[in-house]
């Protein structure tokens, strides 16, 4: 009876996003495109989770309309046209040009107050252009890997990246999901509560955030 509820919720909700009413297989919902939503970044949010930071976009998600099929062509996601119970599918609407993180504190003998350290930050995220660029097939076997990432572990296509934050740019950031996680490669020198300014520059867009870490 759970299981069923389940299936139920997630057949209607994914009513919601860019998917055609046409339903083939009880249970499932038939989608035209991959990407069921575009979210434009308003605002950063920020959560801590143990030894990671967890960045999330916030800002409006279109589903349909003259904007979301413009989207879907020009990243040619046009011809996924599939029967899903999962969803939804969310991506960014841009790419990231580039994302800094400064600190605040000494962080270390080479790192003073006010240095960019995004050299010593991994970044992770979720990117969905392979999968789609690759008429919907996995190319990376990395692909099913979530990491800490686990809310994206049943999507097919959602391939995890790995780089230095340093590294993050327009090309390497086309159609990925909202979400990043951080983790400070090395530890400074002294524990304690840390501070950091976080910049992202979208395309026309820069948005700032403060982000305060404790390193036990």
């Amino acid at each position: 009876m759970k299981n069923y509820v389940s299936i139920v919720i997630l057949f209607f909700s994914g009513l919601l996003f860019s998917c055609s009413e046409e339903t083939v297989i009880s249970g499932t919902t038939y989608c035209k495109t991959f990407i069921t939503g575009y979210l434009t970044p308003e605002t950063i949010s920020v959560e801590n989770a143990n030894s990671e930071i967890k960045l999330t976009f916030k800002g409006q998600i279109i589903t349909s309309g003259k904007t979301f099929d413009e989207l879907s062509k020009y990243y040619n996601d046009l011809t996924y046209n599939r029967n899903v119970i999962y969803g939804p599918r969310i991506a960014v609407n841009d790419s990231v040009c580039k994302m800094t993180i400064k600190t605040v504190d000494d962080f270390d003998a080479s790192h003073l107050a006010g240095s960019d350290i995004s050299d010593l930050v991994e970044c992770q995220y979720v990117s969905y252009y392979d999968y789609i660029h690759n008429d919907y097939k996995i190319v990376n076997t990395k692909a099913l890997q979530t990491q800490g990432l686990n809310g994206y572990s049943y999507i097919e296509g959602a391939e995890i990246k790995n780089m230095n934050l340093a590294d993050i740019c327009y090309d390497n950031t086309k159609l990925i999901a909202p979400e990043f996680m951080l983790k400070f490669k090395k530890a400074p020198e002294k524990k304690g509560e840390y501070h950091f300014d976080l910049t992202v520059i979208l395309n026309g867009e820069k948005l700032t955030k403060t982000i305060d870490f404790v390193f036990k």
